[in-house]
């Protein structure tokens, strides 16, 4: 699996960045892509 770690760091940061200002303790999910990588050591299935 590869992930946008740019995009996560990004996300995150938004994320506690709103936390600090609002603390009624409330966080919603933030689903990120991910790509399925396929390599050559990687079994058929």
């Amino acid at each position: 699996m590869r992930q946008d770690f740019e995009a996560l760091g990004r996300t995150i940061m938004q994320k506690v960045l709103v936390a600090l200002e609002d603390t009624d303790g409330e966080t919603t999910d933030t689903p990120l892509p991910t790509h399925l990588v396929v390599r050559e050591s990687t079994r058929p299935a």
